[in-house]
């Protein structure tokens, strides 16, 4: 019997059924296991944040699996490959997933260097291509931090953790109140690790670290709206990459500038008003609470707190003057009106903040109390430290007393008039020279216990020993560094900074004074504090002070140096610099400052021969350019796209045209030449003096991003790479046609050589004329110069070098690209 055509239709349609289920049932199953395979690496990876390096493709040279790596975690992929057809099919995987240049970052590099800065990565994925073409083990673990792993194959390789590490356990650092580290790996010089959120912060900021990890409390009075993002919020930091790994809210009400917040590598000791509270470091959950009986410890309360061998330390007392939460209302970035703010006086010692009678010892373990010192007078959580198994108290004009660490039993106690009034008074402080009233006074070193901050009028000494009074110095607004060979005092605004010899106070050498407010903090071979516009670097080798001027230490904290890096920021004001936000500094190792560029090393042509470019004829181009870093050619005429090119990194600028040519600068550290008719890329040259990505604000970029875009004129192309001066500032001068080099200046962020401070790349090039009227090269300069000057023929800067560590301008290049990201979100 045959079948009629509609019948025939309808048996082949059913006989298709069952294989069509089939197939169906394959794709779930092969989903689940692609589902299953992402999730398996994301298990292996070890967190859903930071930065994670993909090496190759894999063995079916598929995109896809990165992209969904990507999709299913919050993290930033770096994929680096050595054949350009990879790139090619990764980019173009990334474009079409809308995640290239904000979530994916796609470069063509040789195995033999991963184009990120050291300790960035929190793991990296090698796959079939690059095994096959061999990956130095040693260069793996070169970009991977110290506990993060990369998976090669099967194996799996684990960065230790390097010798001379030291964390910032404690806001002062460590529980003798002295701010000065003995880390042996952040040493001078540096180079610039990340520039992170959160891009300004509030009243108050409490800051420690531990294990690569940061730390940080903003308290309870924002001025501007900027800021009240950060409002009564803990954060806890990735502090190799500045991922921010999580949030939690604080109590409300509690003044949190004081000595109540300790790091460890598993747990984050946070005390408030109520308990002191354990958190997970690495996920910000709350593990316990140590939560003493109210009636046996004077209060629920807690004023002052250290941690040593397992035993937790607190100074516990009763309720204090509730501060309120104040958003602000400003529109502006920065400058707030100081103030006695609700409790700041300290006018009453049984309400006052840190104010208790009840020093304790708890075992952090079973959280039990292993003994209880009750003074009939208030203790000053400001006034209180430990040091070589020994804790110091002091009761403002009663006494100061010494107790052993293990047993809470006096060692001795001075209550005598003369030690008490050599002391002196505490006075008023909360101002911006003086600073805030809130600043612990007493530090001690083993021989030595020494007043000294915002609410002294001298710095006055006495013996840890024994509690005879040894010596007073000047008036006593000093931010004191205690090191090896002497105790550095760093004098207020207008005032003078003395290096002393420790049992006499003798002045040995003497220096200008710090900026204002700002907490002055050591480390290895340096010492910080605030300049007039950014931050003064002292060497301790040679005294020698150097400006780093594109961002200040934040008021509260100063600069924080912990687990090999150091830190700034963010902080309260908009002050005159060029840089805000969370930064962090590396050492730079064996880094060339001031290597020449290499022509070999640094040009790149395209194919056929470049000379030569398909003219446009009438064809009148506009461009499209954005954060993926695609250059997207479009005809002005009807709107259609004509081409798209690819760059490693975000275009800030449009493109400049000349003669059938293109030009543009990227984030990646390149400027390109395409041709105007087909896009086909003419040449690209490496502006930066090396390829190295780092975090910034987000996003993956050079440290010397071609970010001011390019000037063409009469045959040559000009740009420049960088963005803070201390990492070099490179300015070129290349040949339009070739993408040779004409000239180079890599010496203008240093334009004074003593100072080392001078022109940073803080926005978009142009032709102009000086005072004079020179045409020169120009962009703005950042904070310690307004502008960078270049003469165009041959490369000289014509930017006076700044004559002091100030600054004299103000740059929110950064900060609007960022404001500018956040509200198209």
């Amino acid at each position: 019997m045959r079948l009629s055509p509609t019948t025939n239709r309808l048996s082949r349609l059913l006989c298709c059924v069952p294989v069509f289920v089939i197939s169906c049932a394959a794709c779930l199953s092969s989903a689940r296991g692609a589902d299953d395979a992402i999730a398996a690496r994301l298990e292996k990876i070890g967190t859903q944040r930071g930065v994670c390096v993909v090496l190759g493709l894999p063995e079916d040279g598929s995109a896809d699996a990165v992209v969904a790596l990507a999709k299913a975690s919050e993290l930033t992929l770096y994929v680096q490959s050595a054949s350009a057809d990879e790139v090619t099919a990764m980019r173009a995987a990334a474009e079409k997933a809308g995640l290239l240049g904000t979530r994916i970052y796609v470069d063509q590099g040789p195995w033999s260097r991963i184009q990120v800065a050291n300790n960035i990565a929190d793991a990296v994925l090698v796959e079939a291509s690059a095994r096959k073409g061999g990956v130095d083990r040693a260069e793996l673990l070169r970009v991977l931090h110290p506990g993060a792993r990369a998976f090669v194959g099967a194996e799996p390789i684990t960065k230790p953790i390097p010798k001379g590490l030291q964390s910032w356990s404690h806001p002062y650092h460590s529980a003798d109140n002295n701010p000065n580290s003995s880390d042996q790996v952040a040493r001078y010089p540096y180079l610039t690790q990340f520039l992170a959120t959160p891009m300004f912060g509030c009243i108050s900021e409490v800051t420690v670290g531990s294990n690569g990890r940061i730390f940080k409390a903003f308290g309870h009075r924002a001025f501007h709206k900027i800021q009240n993002e950060v409002l009564n919020t803990l954060y806890g930091i990735n502090g190799y990459n500045g991922t921010i790994l999580w949030k939690r809210s604080l109590k409300k009400g509690f003044m949190i500038h004081r000595n109540t917040m300790v790091a460890t590598p598993d747990v984050l000791y946070l005390a408030d008003d109520e308990s002191c509270k354990l958190i997970d470091t690495r996920t910000g959950k709350l593990l316990s609470e140590i939560k003493p009986p109210a009636d046996q410890v004077g209060g629920t309360t807690w004023k002052w707190m250290a941690l040593e061998d397992g035993v937790l330390y607190a100074l516990i007392g009763g309720p204090e003057l509730k501060i309120p939460v104040t958003p602000g209302k400003g529109s502006g970035l920065g400058h707030w009106p100081w103030g006695m703010w609700p409790g700041y006086d300290y006018k009453n010692p049984k309400t006052a903040f840190g104010s208790g009678r009840h020093l304790l010892a708890f075992d952090v373990e079973s959280k039990k109390i292993l003994w209880k010192h009750v003074s009939k007078e208030y203790y000053d959580g400001r006034a209180v430290c430990m040091k070589g198994g020994r804790i110091y108290a002091y009761s403002p004009d009663k006494k100061l007393v010494c107790l052993d660490a293990k047993s809470g039993k006096p060692i001795w106690e001075t209550a005598e008039s003369d030690v008490v009034r050599a002391i002196g008074k505490n006075g008023r402080a909360q101002g911006y020279i003086r600073g805030f009233a809130t600043t612990c006074y007493m530090k001690v070193s083993d021989d030595y216990i020494f007043f000294s901050g915002p609410q002294r009028d001298r710095l006055s000494v006495v013996s840890a020993k024994d509690g005879r009074f040894a010596w007073k110095f000047g008036n006593g607004n000093f931010q004191l560094v205690l090191r090896d060979d002497a105790l550095y005092a760093f004098g207020g605004q207008k005032a003078r900074s003395y290096r002393l010899e420790y049992a006499t106070g003798k002045v040995l050498s003497q220096w200008s004074g710090r900026r204002a407010c700002t907490r002055a903090t050591g480390s290895i071979d340096s010492m910080f504090c605030r300049a007039s516009g950014g931050t003064l670097r002292f060497s301790s080798s040679d005294h020698a002070l150097e400006h780093i001027a594109p961002m200040r230490p934040p008021c509260h904290d100063g600069v924080v140096i912990s687990d090999g890096l150091l830190y700034w920021g963010p902080w309260v004001c908009a002050c005159q610099l060029s840089l805000f936000g969370h930064i962090a500094l590396g050492p730079a190792g064996d880094f060339d400052f001031h290597a020449k560029p290499l022509e070999k090393d640094r040009l790149q042509t395209g194919q056929g021969d470049i000379t030569k470019v398909k003219p446009l004829g009438d064809l009148k181009l506009q461009f499209k350019i954005g954060e993926d870093g695609v250059l997207r050619a479009i005809n002005k005429a009807d709107g259609k796209p004509l081409w798209k090119a690819y760059t490693g990194g975000e275009i800030n600028y449009p493109p400049m045209q000349e003669d059938g040519r293109v030009f543009v600068g990227s984030n990646d550290g390149r400027v390109y030449a395409f041709e105007a008719a087909t896009g086909r890329l003419l040449w690209r040259y490496q502006a930066a003096p090396q390829i190295r990505r780092i975090p910034v604000y987000g996003r993956l970029a050079s440290t010397w991003p071609v970010a001011g875009g390019v000037v063409v004129r009469n045959g040559t192309v000009y740009a420049a790479a960088g963005i803070a001066h201390y990492d070099g500032t490179h300015v070129y001068a290349l040949d339009a046609i070739t993408g040779k080099l004409k000239w180079h200046n890599g010496d203008s962020g240093q334009l004074n050589a003593k100072l080392k401070n001078g022109v940073s790349l803080c926005g978009p090039l142009a032709i102009g004329r000086t005072r004079q009227g020179k045409e020169v090269l120009q962009f703005a300069g950042g904070n310690a110069v307004a502008q960078g000057w270049y003469d165009l023929a041959t490369g000289k800067c014509l930017t006076p070098p700044p004559t002091a560590p100030k600054g004299v301008s103000k740059s929110t290049f950064y900060v609007e690209k960022y404001l500018k990201r956040k509200a198209q979100k």
